[in-house]
């Protein structure tokens, strides 16, 4: 008859590096191995270095031959008192190399801390964010800053992106600046927090709306863009990317967070006027109408406007259809110094609101979606 015990001592031979401890060390052992790749933090360099949690591809000049390496040898912390101190190097016989993270998160969050290089002259360029698998256009959702342009683009999908270069954090390339990727199950967060003391202002730049048969022309910022991605899955995986050819990027990994998100976060969105950074909220009505910048809607179960103006007038809610074009969804009266809120209960891709008082100069006092 076997015992637990001769069961326990087979399996320590199979399996000798696994925790085989008794009691609570035992059980302690266990769960800091599966806690180990479950998000990477500053703390988790400290402790278990980058090479425990990242793999690393590489492109030998010599043979143009793509093989592992190790993420350290590359990827450094230099300074752990001046913690900007920290860089991705790469030695006159490599190519470029990619860094991907040994465990894939769902609906990943990632926050790069990065100051871009001068990409002026020819370069291979830099991408940072997620990507499900090696090898570019594989459901990518990250930054790609292009070289030869300086150009900025938020990447979504399979090969679909939007130049939001006129977007760019204040000091992008003199001081660290935050990049970050939310990946949620019906579009994708991309968000810059301006390096300017004391506030570091976090402000959305674009958002890549997911699975949409027929990718609506992107509509650029300020204050956001917005744009199609084909390719996406709501149920991917993304794993960790950060591909580089350039010879020095200042990229600390103590600048970098990656952890698990959920599938559809709420959120509160302030309208803008369409195309600039004035909120909807404050402005004045000289004569017309006034149009809000769109805002998404996709995938959202409750999507509520607030809106509230000094004169009476009439609110028009518009929604972009799959034919590319914007069309009205509904229109109700406003009361005058009164907050109206409306739900819109069908599915939409985009909506936006254009309001027309019935006397001028007119007030917006207040102009809002909550979606979730």
């Amino acid at each position: 008859m076997v015992t637990l015990t001769d069961l326990k001592e087979a399996l320590k031979d199979l399996f000798p590096s696994l925790p085989w401890l008794s009691g609570g060390a035992g059980r302690e052992a266990l769960r800091e191995e599966l806690d180990l790749h479950s998000v990477w933090t500053y703390e988790k360099l400290l402790r278990e270095g980058v090479d425990s949690h990242f793999n690393c591809r590489k492109m030998v000049v010599a043979t143009n031959e793509q093989i592992l390496g190790k993420a350290s040898d590359y990827w450094t912390q230099d300074s752990y008192v001046t913690l900007s101190e920290g860089y991705i190097r790469i030695p006159d016989d490599i190519h470029g190399i990619s860094i991907y993270s040994k465990n894939a998160f769902r609906y990943p969050i990632g926050r790069f801390r990065v100051k871009l290089p001068d990409l002026t002259a020819a370069s291979p360029g830099l991408f940072w964010g997620f990507e499900n698998g090696s090898n570019a256009g594989v459901h990518g959702f990250r930054w790609r800053y292009r070289a030869g342009a300086e150009r900025l683009e938020a990447y979504c999908g399979t090969f679909m992106y939007v130049d939001i270069t006129n977007l760019l954090p204040i000091g992008y390339d003199t001081t660290l600046s935050s990049y970050s990727v939310k990946v949620n199950r019906n579009l994708t967060e991309l968000i810059v927090a301006d390096n300017n003391p004391p506030l570091y202002t976090a402000r959305y730049v674009a958002f890549g709306i997911h699975s949409l048969d027929t990718p609506f022309t992107p509509i650029p910022g300020p204050p956001y863009a917005l744009f199609g991605a084909q390719g996406t899955s709501v149920n991917i995986i993304p794993t960790s990317l950060i591909e580089t050819g350039h010879s020095e990027l200042q990229m600390p990994p103590w600048g970098t967070i990656i952890a698990d998100g959920v599938p559809c976060p709420p959120k509160i969105l302030r309208l803008y006027d369409a195309g600039t950074n004035d909120l909807f909220a404050g402005l004045t009505i000289a004569a017309g109408s006034e149009t809000s910048h769109p805002f998404p809607v996709f995938g959202y179960e409750r999507k509520t406007i607030n809106f509230r103006a000094s004169e009476q007038g009439t609110l028009s809610i518009e929604v972009l259809k799959e034919t590319d074009n914007w069309r009205e969804y509904d229109t109700m009266g406003i009361t005058q110094d009164t907050v109206k809120t409306y739900s819109i209960e069908g599915e939409a891709v985009l909506a936006r609101v254009v309001f027309t008082p019935n006397t001028y100069p007119c007030d917006i006092d207040e102009a809002e979606v909550v979606l979730r």
